[in-house]
Formats: structure tokens, sequence, C-alpha cells
């Protein structure tokens, strides 16, 4: 009886010391198989990095990013490894020529007028919330309407007996044609666009010109003159009917650089 409870009593404290072993054997295992990793990191990401720089250019084989690496013990059996790279960027661009073709329409119907606004400091209308407004100023009677060339307080009605100071930019209303609206933008955006050619490339942009009522014309192909392409532009009226396919097909025909 007492030899069994001492078996028994020696095979608990065996298999106490059984489970003591084989949770610090997993402790080790686990601090073993941590370092392991940190160490296979340590060793095959820096050097696959630096390899990818030396497959680069000469210059970033000549100046490797730099690296640095930290290894932290979380206390529980893992660890927190953080690796940072620092390195210089290159960038380069290179400008392709540009043609640009310009599609006027000179039809009969680009006479009808149309109202534009010029900004002036002295101008009768306002700016608000994308609408043109007519301008007022105050006097001994009240509010009236001011005219182009007035340079005191002005005013934008907010109601039917309300006022409200106005202070944006100012602007003069004019009545033209549509044909001479489409000028001043076609011209604008003509100077905007060659102004982009340098000595170092003369020929970056170049323009050309179609024109088309009843049938379509090709005024000027490929040029960097602005004097010249604004020449035509201007000396163009209107007149006829709107052929929009001869429009697009005489576009289609002007010749391009690749």
């Amino acid at each position: 009886m007492k030899e069994s409870r001492f078996g028994r009593a020696l095979q608990t404290v065996l298999d106490g010391r059984t489970c003591q072993s084989v949770t610090q054997g997993t402790k080790v295992r686990r601090h073993v198989m941590s370092l392991v990793t940190a160490l296979m990191l340590s060793l095959f990401l820096v050097p696959g990095l630096a390899m990818a720089v030396d497959a680069g250019d000469s210059e970033g084989a000549s100046n490797p990013p730099a690296t640095s690496k930290t290894v932290v013990d979380n206390g529980d059996g893992t660890y927190t490894m953080s690796l940072s790279v620092t390195g210089q960027s290159q960038s380069s661009a290179e400008a392709s020529p540009v043609d640009v073709i310009v599609v006027l329409d000179t039809s009969g119907s680009m006479d009808r007028e149309t109202t534009t606004y010029v900004k002036s400091d002295t101008g009768a209308y306002g700016l608000v919330q994308g609408s043109y407004v007519q301008l007022y100023k105050k006097g001994s009677w009240g509010y009236s309407e001011v005219r182009n060339g007035y340079v005191g307080t002005v005013y934008t009605k907010a109601g039917w007996f309300d006022y409200e100071e106005y202070t944006g930019d100012r602007y003069t209303q004019s009545t033209t044609d549509r044909l001479s609206v489409a000028k001043d933008a076609v011209n604008s955006l003509a100077d905007q666009l060659l102004g982009n050619n340098t000595p170092e490339n003369p020929d970056m942009v170049q323009l050309s010109l179609v024109t088309f009522s009843t049938d379509a014309q090709t005024k000027i192909v490929g040029t960097t003159n602005l004097s010249r392409f604004q020449r035509a532009v201007n000396s163009l009226d209107h007149d006829g009917g709107t052929n929009w396919e001869a429009a697009l097909r005489a576009a289609g025909n002007v010749p391009t650089r690749e």
C-alpha cells in the first residue's frame, strides 16, 4: 500500500517535471525560432534590397540606400524587427511635339449677337454666385443703377428694398457677334499654346486652322508663327451653311507629325 502511494507520488513528480521540461523546452524553442527568423530576415532582406539597387543605373549602384534595423524582445517569446531604407529618387520628363488643329465655324449663324462681360474697375456690373448683376449707387433719394465710369461705392440688390455693398470685381457689358467672340478665344488659345515653344524646341507646338460654313477650307497647316495664325483668324467672316461633316473630313486630312 505504501509502495503504491509512493509510486503514484513519484509518478506525479515525474509528470510535473516532464510538464515543466516541456514548457521550458517550448519557450526555448520559441526563442530560438524567433532568433533564427530575425537572422534570416537580416541576412536575406537587406541583400535583396541591395541587389535591387545594383540592378539599376550606375549612379544608384555608387550611392546605395542607407539601411537600419532594430530587434525588440516583446517578453513573450516573440520579437519585433523594424527595417528602414532611405535612398534618393530620380525622375525625368521628356516632352513630345504637339500638333493642334483648330476647327472654327464661320457659317451665317455666327453673326448672331451675344453679350459679353469684360473686367473694368468702373464697370456697371458685378459677379455674384456665377451670374452677372446690375450694380447700384446710393443717393439722397435711394438707390439707382450705375453706369460705366462710376467710381464710388456700389451695391447689389438683395431684395425688393434691400441692398448690400459690393466689393468684388466689376465688369462692363458689351454686345457683339458670335464670330468675334470665337476669334478672341482662338487667338488667346494660340498665344498660350505657341508660348510653349522655346529656342531649344522652336516647333514643340504647331497650329493648323480649318474653317467651315457650306464647305470646309484648310487655311493654315503646321505653323509656329503666332502673327501669321492670328492674321488668318482675324480675316474671317461669317456666311453660308453649317457643314460639320466637311469640317471633320478636312481636319482629318491635315498632316501631323508622328
